[in-house]
C-alpha cells in the first residue's frame, strides 16, 4: 500500500495536542488502529494522487471520531495549497462544532500557533495565514450551502440527517466537491436508528458495489471502489456476534481509553438495542427501540392477560393533541407478582371526531364502573380539565407528568417488567405496534426514556409510528409502583 498515512500521523503527534480526556495536553499520538484507518484514508496511486474521493467511517460511540476528523481537517488546511475552504458540517450547528471545537483547540500551544488564527469563539472560522485557508462550521439549512468551493468536507453523524435540508446540506457539500482537485468528502458516524434513512442507504449501496474484507475478528469491514474513488470503514460488532461477548466489546471498541468497566457499565444501563446500535455499531432492526419484539411476544398470554371483573387496576391516559391518537392503558397484579394489561387505543380518524377526550373520559368511567379502579395517571398538560371532572366523581387521579423525573424511571420500570416476563398482555396488534414504535431517547444525564420516533424529513407516519399506548403503560406502572412502594415492589419512583 503506497500512503501518505505516517506522514499524517507525524503531523498528529508533533503539531496537535489532547484537549480533553486522560491524555489532555499530550501529543496526539495517533494509536495502532487509528494508524491503520489514516493509512487507508490517505492511500495514494501511482501518480501520488489521492485514491479515495468520498470516506464513510463507522465507529461506535466514545473512541474518538470527532478529535480524529478534526485533525484530519487540520492536516488538510495546512497542507493544501489551494486557499483550502475546509467545512465541518452535520445535522445541526451545534453538532458540527463539536469537530471544529476540536481543531479550534488541539494545535495550541504547538508549532502550528504560527500559521492559525484563531478567533475568540470556537465557531468561527480558523484561519491559515501561509495559504489563506480556512476551516468553518457551516449550518444545516442545506438550501444556503450550495455554491461552495469544497477542499474538505467533514460531516459528523449522517444518521442524524433526517430533515430535508439536512439532506440538501449532504448533496450539497458532496457536489461541491467536484470543483477543487483532489478534494475529499469524510464522513463520521455510528449506526443508524434504520436502513430507511440517508446513512442506511449510502451504506447499503456501498455494500454492493464495493471490494469488501473484514478483518479475522469479523469486527472491521473495508470496502474499496477504485473507479468511484470510494472508501468504506465500518468498525462493529458481527451481525451474529452475542451481545454479551466481552471479546467482541473490546474488538469494536479499540480505544485505549475505554475501559472494558465502562462497557459493562453501559450494557447494564441502556436497553440491547441501544447498546447494539453505540457501543458495538451495529445496524439493528429498530435499533433504537426501547422494546424488542421478541421480549414483548413473550409476554404475552390472552388466557392470563383477562381482567375478572371487580379486580383491582390502575390505569394511565396518554391524550395526544388535536387530530392525534389517544390510549388508556389497564394494569392489575396477579397473586404470583405478574402484572396483567390491556389498552383502548382512539384514532380520531376511526372516530370521526376533532377531540377524543369526551371518548377518554367515558371509557375511565366504563373502567371504573367494571373494576376497582385504585388510579389514573395523567399528564396534567393535556388532560388537567378532564381529571378534575373525574375527581369530582370519585376517581382517583395521580399526576404523572411527561418529564425526566418521572419518565425516565417509568420507562426503566416498564423495560424491566417486560425484559423480566413479568409483564402479561393479550397480544393486541395495535398494543404491540405503540409499544415496539416507542424509541429509547438518551437523556443529558446519560438515563433513557420512552419517546417518539422521528421519521427522515421530520415527518410522522402511519400507526406503526404511534407510541400513545407505551407512554400510557409506563404511566400505569409508575402510577401503580408509587402505591406499592411501601411494600418493596419491583422497583420505585422518587415523588
Amino acid at each position: 500500500m503506497r500512503t501518505l498515512g505516517p506522514a499524517v500521523a507525524e503531523f498528529f503527534a508533533g503539531n496537535l495536542r489532547h484537549t480533553k480526556g486522560a491524555f489532555i495536553g499530550q501529543p496526539f499520538a495517533l494509536e495502532p488502529w487509528q494508524c491503520e484507518i489514516i493509512d487507508l484514508i490517505y492511500e495514494i496511486d501511482d501518480r501520488g494522487r489521492r485514491k479515495w474521493r468520498s470516506v464513510l467511517l463507522g465507529l461506535p460511540r466514545g473512541n474518538g471520531k470527532s478529535p480524529l476528523a478534526a485533525g484530519i481537517g487540520l492536516f488538510e488546511l495546512i497542507t493544501r495549497s489551494d486557499a483550502p475552504d475546509i467545512y465541518c458540517a452535520a445535522a445541526s450547528r451545534d453538532q458540527a462544532s463539536i469537530v471544529h471545537g476540536f481543531a479550534h483547540g488541539m494545535p495550541r500551544g504547538g508549532p502550528l500557533v504560527d500559521f492559525l488564527h484563531f478567533p475568540k469563539s470556537r465557531t468561527s472560522a480558523i484561519a491559515c495565514t501561509h495559504n489563506n485557508g480556512r476551516m468553518r462550521v457551516l449550518s444545516a439549512d442545506g438550501d444556503l450551502q450550495h455554491g461552495l468551493s469544497v477542499s474538505a468536507a467533514i460531516m459528523d453523524e449522517l444518521h442524524a440527517f433526517k430533515t430535508n435540508k439536512q439532506e440538501e446540506l449532504f448533496f450539497a457539500l458532496v457536489t461541491a466537491t467536484q470543483k477543487r482537485e483532489d478534494s475529499i468528502t469524510l464522513i463520521i458516524t455510528t449506526a443508524g436508528a434504520n436502513k430507511a434513512s440517508l446513512l442506511g442507504e449510502k451504506y447499503d449501496a456501498m455494500i454492493k458495489t464495493h471490494k469488501l474484507t473484514y478483518s479475522a475478528d469479523g469486527c472491521m469491514l473495508i470496502g474499496k471502489n477504485e473507479d468511484a474513488g470510494s472508501l468504506l470503514i465500518w468498525i462493529a460488532a458481527p451481525d451474529a456476534a452475542e451481545v454479551s461477548d466481552r471479546a467482541i466489546w473490546r474488538a469494536c471498541n479499540p480505544a485505549s481509553w475505554l475501559p472494558l468497566s465502562e462497557l459493562e457499565r453501559l450494557a447494564s444501563e441502556v436497553p440491547e438495542s441501544v447498546f447494539r446500535r453505540l457501543v458495538l455499531n451495529q445496524w439493528v432492526l429498530g435499533a433504537d427501540a426501547a422494546i424488542q419484539p421478541g421480549s414483548w411476544d413473550a409476554c404475552c398470554n390472552s388466557r392470563e392477560a383477562q381482567i375478572e371483573d371487580g379486580a383491582d387496576v390502575w390505569a394511565a391516559v396518554d391524550v395526544g393533541e388535536k387530530r392525534d391518537t389517544s390510549a388508556i392503558v389497564l394494569i392489575s397484579p396477579t397473586p404470583d407478582g405478574r402484572l396483567r394489561t390491556q389498552a383502548t387505543i382512539y384514532n380520531p380518524a376511526r372516530e370521526h371526531v376533532k377531540t377524543l377526550l369526551p371518548l377518554v373520559e367515558s371509557e375511565i368511567r366504563r373502567v371504573a364502573g367494571k373494576y376497582t379502579l385504585r388510579g389514573v395517571g395523567f399528564d396534567p398538560w393535556q388532560f388537567r380539565r378532564s381529571a378534575e371532572l373525574l375527581s369530582a366523581d370519585g376517581i382517583r387521579m395521580i399526576e404523572v407528568p411527561q418529564v425526566e423525573k418521572h419518565m425516565v424511571p417509568a420507562s426503566q420500570g416498564l423495560h424491566d417488567y417486560i425484559e423480566q416476563q413479568k409483564l402479561v398482555h393479550n397480544g393486541n396488534l395495535i398494543f404491540r405496534q405503540h409499544v415496539l414504535a416507542a424509541e429509547a431517547k438518551q437523556t443529558s444525564r446519560g438515563s433513557w426514556r420512552l419517546a417518539k420516533p422521528l421519521q427522515s424529513h421530520g415527518r410522522r407516519t402511519d400507526e406503526t409510528q404511534k407510541v400513545d399506548a407505551a407512554i400510557a403503560l409506563a404511566m400505569a406502572i409508575a402510577a401503580y409502583s408509587q402505591d406499592e412502594i411501601a411494600g418493596g415492589g419491583l422497583w420505585a419512583i422518587q415523588w
